[in-house]
């Protein structure tokens, strides 16, 4: 089922070892995987993250307060961060065809006083440039010299290292508004600041905006509080989050997944087959399979591992002994043998901030250190089954950029071979490189699924020449648990005339670009098959026009990937009818033809009596004459 996935010659496999006079660091591929692909939703240019706006169902009145219980029920919820004084302030993002909508619902807030404000930048032309363009601009509603005075404030930026200071009043098409009002709130029933405000999409790119939010209550003053998102610099639109208009209601927008790894609930297993040949006639050999599983995909990632060893030690060991440690190096347990064949089991939930470990839970190993005395000599090897915070570690990976690990020159990747996986052929990305440290030769070679950033197998050699050492380690994918997606399909509109656009689109549960297959078929029968490309957020969009009157038939699959099984869009229908000119020359014809049999049916039936009449009259006459 595996493609075997050749080096060169001369190498079987390779992947590090390590050096007797050192603690030894055996690398664990599985590391390499994780660490490459921690992010929340892929990054799709400069900006810190990204958010997902979604359609509003609910209808929004800008009043400064929920107007209804459910107003904003339908938006992108997020608690701010605050990078002064603390409390609680929370945000939310909606749209629908016209305008952005943007409620700012500082809960913490209840004493209106002087200097309460917040702050809305936008990069508008969404450029992610590193300091405010003529496109980006702030809007601030609040209260600088009367509490219950609300003003206004706009600026724009001019291309400097920060912003000019250079407030005016805002364009008119900004409406703003705020109050205490918190009588259908759902986050507190007790008076409070909130501010809710508009702007229309027409002054914004279609697709996505840079976006930065903050809020303030007694601003400058010793007791201030504030808050911001993301908590980064105001003046740097590079490092404000993504917003991204999305044709999805929130309730469709709650069972998507990355479509690169991590992606929550699927779980991968792989293998690693590790040989330390200690000289020609004697090897140690760690058969290593884990198990990852991401249980939360978020601000930070919590991932749920399996680690299972069977460690096989070469004749004439006297003793092995296996030592657990925690994350912050101390020794969880020690285990001793004096078998040839030992095993090792652990299970662990790692809390990932990007690449780094910042806890360990369940049995609480963060790596394991064998050490075998063989003879009067001691040989150690360290494993680890997610690497981070580790100084040889300097880098990550990452699909279709680079890759750079202990401390190695960035390598760009190339096209690699085709990867036969559960019968799923798969293009795939390949770098390989070759250093040569001390008295040690290494070699490194890695293939990665192409979409998905997945790592499908890799080769590690460390040779040492001068102590006879040859260490190489290979890992395999041997199982994904995929997870279930989902494909939506519209055309609207769904009734249109001969000639007329009309648009198809729908989205995959996945944010990431993608393609899907759309089956167009005309009133004829007439079949077409169609290729469409998402965009990052998963959503497709694109135009038909038909030619032919009657109805059209529409549907969309999608193939899936290696972490998710693929999807169906069902069908939609297309109805087309002739153009409006034709519809109304054939009822005007319809209508005269009508007309006239009207007209003439009173003539005839006067023409029938009257000839029936006359008839009548010339027989009588006859009959009198005889």
């Amino acid at each position: 089922m595996y493609r075997k996935f050749e080096i060169t010659s001369e190498i079987e496999m390779c992947l590090p070892a390590a050096d007797s006079k050192k603690v030894i660091l055996g690398i664990a591929l599985l590391g390499l995987l994780l660490l490459s692909f921690l992010s929340i939703l892929p990054a799709l240019n400069a900006y810190k993250g990204s958010i997902l706006c979604p359609l509003s169902k609910n209808p929004v009145k800008i009043d400064g307060k929920w107007t209804t219980s459910d107003e904003w029920a339908d938006a992108f919820e997020h608690r701010m961060l605050f990078w002064k004084g603390y409390g609680e302030c929370y945000f939310r993002v909606k749209h629908d065809d016209s305008a952005l909508y943007i409620l700012i619902d500082f809960v913490s807030d209840t004493s209106p006083t002087t200097k309460d404000h917040v702050t809305v930048a936008i990069d508008a032309d969404h450029d992610g440039a590193s300091s405010p363009q003529r496109d980006d601009f702030r809007w601030s509603l609040g209260y600088p010299d009367d509490p219950n005075k609300l003003i206004s404030g706009y600026e724009e930026g001019e291309g400097e290292n920060t912003w000019t200071e250079n407030w005016q009043a805002p364009p008119p098409y900004l409406i703003g508004a705020a109050s205490m009002d918190s009588e259908n709130n759902p986050y507190s029933k007790e008076a409070h600041r909130i501010y809710e405000l508009s702007v229309p999409l027409a002054h914004l790119n279609k697709k996505a905006i840079g976006f930065y939010v903050w809020a303030a209550d007694k601003f400058g003053e010793p007791e201030q509080a504030g808050a911001a998102w993301p908590l980064s610099p105001h003046d740097n639109p590079s490092q404000w989050t993504e917003l991204v208009f999305s044709s999805r209601l929130l309730s469709q927008l709650k069972g998507i997944s990355n479509l690169v790894y991590p992606v929550q609930d699927v779980e991968l297993v792989y293998q690693n087959d590790a040989i330390w040949n200690l000289t020609r006639e004697r090897q140690i050999r760690i058969v290593e399979n884990y198990v990852f599983k991401p249980t939360k995909v978020s601000d930070s990632t919590e991932i749920d591992c399996k680690y299972e060893a069977t460690i096989y030690s070469p004749q004439g060991t006297s003793l092995t002994q296996i030592e657990f440690y925690a994350l912050n190096g101390s020794v969880v347990n020690v285990e001793k043998s004096a078998q040839l064949t030992s095993t090792v089991l652990y299970e662990n939930s790692y809390v990932m901030d990007k690449k780094d470990v910042k806890e360990v839970g369940r049995d609480g190993v963060y790596w394991i250190r064998v050490e075998w005395i063989i003879g009067s000599k001691k040989y150690q090897w360290t494993r680890y089954a997610l690497p981070s915070n580790s100084p040889w570690w300097s880098g990550y990976t990452q699909p279709s950029k680079y890759i750079q690990v202990w401390n190695l020159d960035p390598l760009k990747l190339e096209e690699g071979v085709d990867y036969q996986f559960q019968g799923q052929k798969l293009k795939t990305l390949a770098a390989s490189t070759r250093t040569e440290t001390g008295d040690w030769v290494n070699t490194y070679c890695w293939l990665w699924e192409r979409e998905t950033g997945i790592l499908l197998e890799s080769k590690y050699k460390y040779d040492n020449a001068k102590e006879g050492w040859v260490t190489t380690e290979h890992t395999t994918l041997k199982e994904v648990k995929k997870r279930d997606a989902s494909l939506s399909l519209y055309v609207s509109p769904s009734r249109t005339t001969i000639g007329d656009e009309v648009k198809i689109l729908g989205a995959v549960s996945v944010l990431g670009a993608t393609d899907v297959q759309l089956t167009i078929v005309d009133p004829s029968g007439g079949e077409t098959e169609r290729t469409v490309f998402t965009d990052q957020s998963g959503e497709y969009e694109v135009p038909l026009t038909p030619d032919i009157v009657g109805e059209w038939k529409i549907q969309a699959a999608w193939k899936g990937t290696i972490l998710h099984n693929g999807a169906s869009g069902g069908e939609v229908r297309l109805s087309v009818g002739p153009l409006e000119e034709e519809i109304t020359t054939t009822r005007l014809t319809t209508t005269r033809a009508e007309v006239s049999k009207k007209d003439l049916l009173g003539p005839i039936i006067m023409i029938v009596l009257v000839v029936g009449a006359a008839s009548i009259a010339l027989l009588l006459h006859r009959r009198k004459r005889k």
